[in-house]
């Protein structure tokens, strides 16, 4: 009976692991999805010295008629 506790000890040990790695996987989502929402809402583009300019694949701005 000991051995049947120390297996499911060593199993609720190894669940609560895999549960703070998600957390941390999870916790680093949470992070970037916010930078990717102040980039996306406009809130970083003070950063930006020059205004972006759309441009084609190649590289060539796209003039606005």
């Amino acid at each position: 009976m000991n051995t049947d506790l120390n297996k499911l000890l060593a199993t609720v040990q190894a669940q609560t692991q895999a549960m703070q790695d998600l957390t941390g996987a999870i916790n680093g989502l949470v992070e970037t999805n916010r930078q990717l929402i102040d980039i996306v809402t406009g809130e970083e583009l003070d950063e930006y010295e020059e205004p972006m300019v759309a441009r084609y694949l190649d590289g060539t701005p796209i003039e606005e008629a």
